[in-house]
């Protein structure tokens, strides 16, 4: 996911992460939880094995491999630092990220 402000999206052996309320562990990138539910999705249609196995033995490698994906999947990062919660009220938080 090329782009010119070096956001990307990966797994992380950090699990615990995932449950906390505070994800702001790796300034920069994005942890997706279920990230070989993610890339079977991605790599419907490109042929060949790309079964979460499959996927499995390809990182057991450690090579990388690009793989040209069927349909182009548009990406929108949105960065905000305040939420509304259920009852209408207004939460701001500093910008951890400066």
């Amino acid at each position: 996911m090329p782009n010119c402000d070096a956001v990307f999206m990966h797994d992380t052996p950090s699990r615990n992460l995932f449950g906390g309320d505070q994800r702001f562990n790796a300034l920069g990138c994005v942890r997706v939880q279920d990230v070989r539910d993610l890339a079977v999705w991605l790599l419907e249609g490109t042929g060949g094995s790309r079964d979460h196995k499959a996927i499995d033995a390809g990182i057991a490698t450690g090579d990388r491999k690009d793989i040209r994906l069927a349909l182009t999947v548009p990406v929108t990062w949105v960065y905000l630092t305040g939420c509304a919660t259920p009852d209408g009220m207004v939460h701001v938080r500093p910008d951890v990220g400066g």
